[in-house]
């Protein structure tokens, strides 16, 4: 929240004691201090008709290099079950709190979720990716559904490692040559 939001708000709160000094408060002055802005929740994008299990999301707080931020993640299934689950696998340079990184609870209706908070603190400038291993019960079958988190980390890109040459081949088209390499095993 910037400073002149605070701002904002401090003064709505201070015009909403001095009404309720005169005897109330105006509703749309209490109905701002109630809304105060907050993290927009994603939803996970795909087909859970298929593997019953859905993932909503939240940043709590801004990522910023090499220090921890937390993300509010809800898991729901739309079947009643047995099992309800998920396990967390970050990019190398965002590490995950390890008390967050997976969740796992039993016989949880259908539409009940399960809401939890992990942690993660960014090594460098760039977008990094998550990717949630959602699990559900149905029938006795365990089923999963990876659901992937897309989080950037201030203004950088991420640097990505290069494999090979770049070239083109000989009507033009770009290439990658990659090494060839022996085993001496084999022989």
């Amino acid at each position: 929240m910037n400073r002149h939001a605070k701002g904002a708000i401090a003064l709505l709160a201070l015009s909403g004691l001095f009404a309720g000094c005169q005897g109330k408060a105006p509703a749309s002055e209490v109905a701002v201090q109630a809304d105060e802005p907050s993290a927009p929740v994603y939803e996970s994008p795909g087909k859970p008709q298929f593997v019953p299990v859905n993932l909503k999301y939240r940043l709590l707080e801004v990522p910023q290099v090499g220090r921890p931020f937390e993300v509010e993640l809800t898991i729901e299934s739309s079947v009643d079950t047995a099992a309800l689950s998920y396990s967390i696998a970050a990019d190398t340079g965002l590490v995950v709190d390890v008390q967050g990184a997976t969740m796992s609870a039993s016989s949880k209706p259908a539409h009940e979720p399960e809401t939890r908070i992990v942690r993660f603190t960014p090594m460098a400038e760039g977008r990094y990716h998550v990717n949630v291993n959602c699990n559900v019960m149905v029938n006795g079958q365990m089923m999963s559904r990876v659901i992937p988190i897309a989080i950037q980390v201030g203004q950088g890109r991420r640097q990505l490692e290069q494999m090979g040459e770049l070239g083109q081949d000989a009507e033009g088209n770009p290439i990658v040559s990659l090494p060839a390499s022996t085993n001496d095993d084999d022989n």
